[in-house]
């Protein structure tokens, strides 16, 4: 953040200078170091636009700090109303909410992106039939049926998909790859045709893993087990799971055959418990954040 507010505002590199020569340090390793220069220069610069994204995907006690400092510095007595604007991009997390509850918040759902994923979906296919000369238009037109009907909501889809029709030899490898036997039935289908032309299938894998290497390296025994008992339950269930039948299930006692629903229930919310890889839905229904997820 630093680095892109330098390239915006030289003018600020003499004071960053100086700072590294009294910090005899070649790298900004403290975080105590970067809150005050980052502090100094955003009262120093006009105005700032930030977007800070994935806040979920951090620690708490990290994500914690993040927004303790962004929103005490937005707030400030010594910053003019409007000088530091931010935009937070999120799961909706318990804590998070609270330390952002006087921000003002947008839930976007999957029918906020269809109509940006068809116009998307249209433009490509243009390039797609650009590049194979005799396709006729009937195909180009099917091409974005599939696509929207395949997205569910989930740009990333449509964007691997296209890319890999768009990557075809020829006309007759298009149409096999838009064959119902071919056709990805959903994103974990979608991303394995197109490892070799992309990162983003490794990347969104990649954020599952960390997430869930946060929820197994939870320092509380309890909490741990907890979390393995939830995700499976969420994970192998045909339909949503109501959090009342997730609870019901936690206070039952296999090995001594008995039911506490007073002793055995969760106090946290399962998004403490998952972090982002649940969602809830209407009517206290939980599930996996998408299908991706389950691997």
């Amino acid at each position: 953040m630093l680095a892109q507010l330098l390239r915006q505002q030289p003018a600020i590199l003499p004071y960053l200078y100086d700072e590294c020569l009294k910090s005899a340090k070649a790298t900004l390793t403290s975080s105590q170091d970067c809150i005050r220069l980052l502090g100094t220069v955003l009262q120093a610069v006009q105005q700032t636009f930030l977007i800070v994204d994935g806040i979920d995907e951090c620690e708490q006690k990290e994500r914690k700090a993040m927004l303790n400092f962004f929103t005490s510095t937005i707030t400030s007595d010594d910053i003019p109303p409007g000088k530091v604007r931010a935009l937070f991009i999120s799961q909706q997390l318990s804590d998070i909410k609270t330390m952002l509850h006087m921000a003002d918040s947008i839930q976007l759902t999957k029918d906020h992106s269809e109509l940006d994923i068809r116009n998307f979906a249209v433009r490509r296919a243009f390039e797609i039939q650009k590049k194979f000369k005799f396709m006729p238009d009937p195909a180009r037109e099917h091409i974005v049926k599939l696509v929207c009907d395949g997205a569910d909501g989930m740009f990333l889809f449509a964007r691997l998909v296209l890319q890999n029709l768009h990557h075809q030899e020829n006309l007759e490898n298009v149409y096999k790859e838009l064959h119902p036997d071919t056709f990805p039935k959903g994103f974990d289908q979608a991303y394995v045709p197109t490892l070799s032309h992309g990162l983003y299938p490794l990347l969104t894998m990649h954020r599952y893993a960390r997430i869930v290497d946060r929820i197994f390296n939870n320092p509380s025994l309890a909490q741990r087990e907890t979390a393995k008992k939830v995700l499976g339950w969420i994970t192998f269930s045909k339909r949503p799971i109501k959090w009342h039948e997730i609870q019901g299930a936690t206070c039952i006692n296999v090995q001594q055959r008995i039911v506490n629903f007073e002793g055995r229930q969760i106090p946290d919310n399962v998004r403490d418990i998952c972090g982002s890889l649940v969602e809830v839905l209407p009517g206290d229904r939980v599930q996996l954040v998408h299908t991706t997820a389950r691997q």
